[in-house]
């Protein structure tokens, strides 16, 4: 699902209640420790590591973002054109409308071995009938979000911070996501109506000073949502 892309944000805890008060390191920072040498660099043609199967599709658009997210796998028949699928793939599928959807982009796909039902990337992303086989201690909630939920799309577990929900929307979903009773079957961004509930509860919980947002993944919102 982390970072904030796939998996859960979990939110650090508290400082608030130390005995003993927190140094500001004052030391400046060295960016250039954070920059790779120019001789150090390596010109890849990214077109050459465009799959055949999008040997039409330009490198601007097989670089682009919102391409990629246009241009998602998320039907079986899209996937046996790429991928040799296994039985026990090909089920998990058909099942998992519903459920946590399929949804891989094109360049994800790209990592995959087409051959190998083993490929760690491929069943990162790929459902398997295994996922409808639930044992006694499976959870729906595992990380307990919904118990600390005030008012939908917030969850509230230390005094001074809060974890916003702002969309259930990925562009891969996880087969492991922690989040699959939430996220990948509507595929949309909260409802004003919500935010102005997490507006007003936020405003009488004063001790509330950091907003951690999160979903799905927050970072397919335009730059302009975020900012709102």
């Amino acid at each position: 699902m982390a970072g904030m892309r796939e998996g859960v944000e979990m939110e650090p805890a508290s400082d608030s209640n130390l005995s003993v008060p927190l140094r500001r390191i004052e030391r400046p920072l060295q960016l250039g420790l954070f920059r790779a040498a120019e001789e150090e660099k390596v010109n890849v043609d990214t077109k050459e590591t465009i799959p055949p199967f999008w040997k039409e599709v330009t490198e601007r658009e097989w670089n682009d973002w919102r391409w990629q997210l246009r241009h998602r796998i998320t039907t079986l028949d899209q996937l046996k054109e790429i991928i040799q699928l296994t039985p026990e793939e090909i089920e998990g599928i058909k099942h998992s409308k519903g459920r946590l959807a399929l949804a891989v982009t094109p360049y994800f796909v790209s990592l995959m071995d087409p051959v190998n039902p083993n490929c760690p990337v491929r069943r990162q992303a790929i459902p398997r009938v295994e996922e409808l086989h639930l044992a006694k201690s499976d959870m729906i909630d595992p990380c307990g979000e919904d118990k600390d939920s005030p008012v939908p799309g917030l969850v509230h577990r230390y005094p001074d911070r809060v974890l916003l929900l702002i969309t259930d929307q990925c562009a891969v979903y996880c087969r492991y996501c922690t989040r699959r009773r939430l996220v990948g079957s509507t595929e949309r961004s909260i409802t004003e109506g919500n935010f102005e509930e997490v507006l007003k509860y936020l405003k009488k919980n004063r001790k509330v000073r950091d907003v951690l947002l999160s979903g799905g993944d927050p970072l397919l919102l335009e730059n302009e949502r975020l900012e709102e």
